[in-house]
Order: C-alpha cells, then sequence, then structure tokens
C-alpha cells in the first residue's frame, strides 16, 4: 500500500474526536455522518437540478433526476434527535448536583460559537465584497433583508424568526437556530430528570409529550396562519428534540440485555427505519420540505420519528448496525459534521458555478453522476480543513479546560 493511502487510512485516528468528559459512543458520530451525507447529496442533487433546467431553456428538455433523491431535511431530522441525546445526556447525568447554567452556556458557546462566527463572517465578507446577492437560493426572497441585516441578525440566530427565511449568507444554518431555541429549554430538562427520578414516570410523561408535540404543530397550522416562523421555529420540530429526551429515559443507547432482542432483530429495525427514512425525505422532496394539511403533516411526523427510532436502534444494537455506524471514515465525517454543514453549501456553489456549470453534456445520468463525484469529496475535503483549523481547536479538552472551573 503507497505512503498517501497509508496516510489516509490513519487520517480517522490522528484527526478524530478529542477526548471530552463524556464517554465516546463511536455509533453516534456514525449517525451523524449519515445525516451530513443525506444533506450533502440534496444539495448536490439540487444544483444538478438547475444546471439540468438551464441547459434545458436552451435546447431538448432534460430529465430531472432531482425528484429521486431524498429531502436533506430527514438529514436534519437525525440531527436534531442527536442533539437531543446529546444535551439530555448531559443533563440526566448531572441530576444529584446544582444546576450549573452558566458552565453549560459557555461550554456551549466556546465549543459552537467561532466556528459559526467564522463561517458566517466569512460568507458575508465574500458576498458584500464581490456585490453578489443570493437571491436564486430556492425558496429565498432577495428583498427580504440586506446583507448587513441578514449578517447581523444571523449573529444572534434570530434570522428565520426575524426574517420569516432562511439565511441568506448560509441557508444551511436555519436548523442552527433551531438548535440553539432548543439549548434555551436545556436547564428545564435537567428539572424535569431532577424532580422526576422514577423512570417508568418519566417515560410516561415524555411518550405523552412526544404525542402531544407530533399533534400540536399540525393542528395549529391547521386553524392558525403561520409564515416561514413557524418552520423556523422549536414547535414544528420540537417531537424530534423529545424523541431523543425519551430515548435517553430508555436507555436505547446501550446493548440490550433482553435475550429475546437478538441483534438481527435491531438490523432489521435498522432496515426498515432506513427505508421509511428515504421514503419521507422523497416525500419531503416533492413538496419542497412543507406538508400542507394536518393529515398529512401528522403522518409525516409519525413516520419520521419511528423511521429515527428504528434507525437509531440498529445502529446502536444491531450487529450489522454497530458495525457499519462504528466504520472509522463514516465516524470521522460525524465527527467533523459541524464544519461540513457549516461549509458546504459554500464550497458546493463555487464549484458549480465556475466548473461545473460550464459543462455542456445532457445526459442526465452523466451530470447527476458527475455533480456526485466532484461535489460530495468536495464538500468533505473543505469541512476537513475548516475542522482541522477551525472547528477543532475549541473541541479540545485543554483549551475548554478553564471553563469548567466556571461556576
Amino acid at each position: 500500500m503507497s505512503t498517501w493511502m497509508l496516510r489516509l487510512a490513519r487520517l480517522p485516528s490522528l484527526i478524530g474526536r478529542p477526548p471530552g468528559a463524556i464517554q465516546y459512543n463511536a455509533q453516534i458520530d456514525g449517525l451523524r455522518g449519515l445525516s451530513i451525507l443525506l444533506v450533502i447529496v440534496w444539495h448536490v442533487s439540487l444544483r444538478a437540478a438547475r444546471h439540468a433546467s438551464e441547459l434545458s431553456a436552451q435546447g431538448p428538455a432534460i430529465t430531472n433526476l432531482y425528484s429521486y433523491i431524498p429531502h436533506g431535511e430527514i438529514g436534519v431530522d437525525f440531527f436534531f434527535f442527536i442533539s437531543a441525546i446529546v444535551i439530555t445526556q448531559i443533563f440526566a447525568t448531572r441530576t444529584d448536583k446544582r444546576l450549573e447554567v452558566g458552565k453549560f452556556y459557555a461550554r456551549r458557546l466556546w465549543r459552537i460559537y467561532p466556528p459559526y462566527l467564522v463561517a458566517l463572517t466569512g460568507c458575508f465578507i465574500a458576498l458584500y465584497a464581490s456585490g453578489h446577492a443570493p437571491g436564486s437560493i430556492s425558496a429565498l426572497d432577495p428583498d427580504a433583508a440586506s446583507l448587513p441585516e441578514s449578517y447581523a441578525a444571523s449573529l444572534f440566530y434570530l434570522h428565520g424568526l426575524v426574517f420569516s427565511t432562511a439565511p441568506l449568507l448560509d441557508p444551511p444554518l436555519w436548523s442552527l437556530e433551531i438548535e440553539i431555541q432548543f439549548y434555551l429549554v436545556g436547564p428545564l430538562i435537567w428539572v424535569f430528570f431532577k424532580y422526576m427520578p422514577d423512570r417508568t414516570k418519566r417515560v410516561a410523561a415524555l411518550s405523552a409529550l412526544l404525542a402531544a408535540m407530533i399533534v400540536i404543530p399540525p393542528l395549529l397550522k391547521l386553524y392558525m396562519p403561520f409564515d416561514g416562523r413557524f418552520r423556523f421555529g422549536l414547535l414544528a420540530h420540537a417531537y424530534l428534540f423529545v424523541g431523543g429526551m425519551l430515548a435517553v429515559s430508555l436507555d436505547l443507547a446501550t446493548p440490550s440485555t433482553d435475550p429475546r432482542l437478538r441483534p438481527a432483530l435491531y438490523d432489521a429495525m435498522l432496515a426498515v427505519g432506513l427505508v421509511a427514512a428515504a421514503g419521507v425525505g422523497l416525500v419531503l422532496t416533492q413538496i419542497d420540505a412543507q406538508p400542507s394539511g394536518f393529515w398529512a403533516t401528522l403522518l409525516l411526523n409519525v413516520v419520521t420519528i419511528a423511521a429515527i427510532f428504528g434507525v437509531f436502534l440498529g445502529a446502536m444494537r444491531g450487529a450489522i448496525g454497530r458495525f457499519v455506524f462504528g466504520i472509522p471514515w463514516l465516524c470521522l465525517i460525524g465527527t467533523m459534521c459541524y464544519s461540513i454543514y457549516l461549509t458546504h453549501v459554500v464550497a458546493i456553489q463555487i464549484v458549480s458555478e465556475k466548473l461545473l456549470g460550464r459543462l455542456a453534456f445532457r445526459n442526465p445520468e452523466l451530470i447527476w453522476g458527475v455533480w456526485f463525484l466532484v461535489l460530495i469529496p468536495v464538500s468533505i475535503a473543505g469541512g476537513i480543513v475548516f475542522y482541522v483549523y477551525v472547528e477543532r481547536p475549541f473541541m479540545s479538552r485543554r483549551k475548554t479546560r478553564h471553563l469548567q472551573q466556571v461556576s
């Protein structure tokens, strides 16, 4: 094996997740890896579809393969579920201690805000200096906000709530705004686990809350007019976070001790969950991730959370699932998912416009194949660079040790 291949094989061990206070679970990072790949594939397909549409306007129509690609929002749904698991574990393991809100927010701020600020500011400087307005981005109104206004709102994770659109500078950041909204209710999770120590009652309460969060948002949409602020707010996605909290209460991230439930059963759950998640993603692609009507929204919510639970259980307890989601490179991609998420649209857009957009072949399979073969590695490579030089220093335990002294 050549030297560069050996170095590539060792990369996950060289730049993987630094040691932390919480026990590392490789499968969680593997699930993050799956989630970010779903997001990347959809964004790449979206650019390929735009290129095909431009060529179709200049000549014979080109078959659009976009409708066969699951929408990236299903990947975001996985992220919300996993985020709730991670945050809930932080508070659930501290039920016998006093609530240290300042320490929690200091750690979160140090961990996530500097990379976010670098990526956001970089996008703002590049777009502002070039005079380019990102008005061509799907579902965005370029008149909704100027670039400085958009930048100012995004600095405080308020773009969706203020302007009712995804951030103009880097559209995927809308989901990070929802994550921040969830962090704000983090102390309530601590209170919940501290004052409801009985596991059976806790599971029952969370199950009831999950059912309510699945039903209430589509019910509200049925009787009340909402704009984009509902889509970019916590309530519309709360059932995914509650599902993650329930998974922690059920202790689903540990190996099963029930001899009746063998790994093969969990692998079957994984297979069914993946198929169901792909199905949800395909439906979301057809409707631009915005279901209308009570029953359509309710059904999508139910199938989505069931699919995520199936994939999660399979990854945690299935023999095949634990192997696949423990693959070092998939786990590394999951470790770097925040950096990839912050940078992938920028990398995709630049390469699409400056390089791939000049290609004029009209075969749809060739268009999507080239876009995937080029832009997926470009997205991951850009994320690696950002992760190593921007994000990872803030993940280091040595860098955050002084924050652990904050009370």
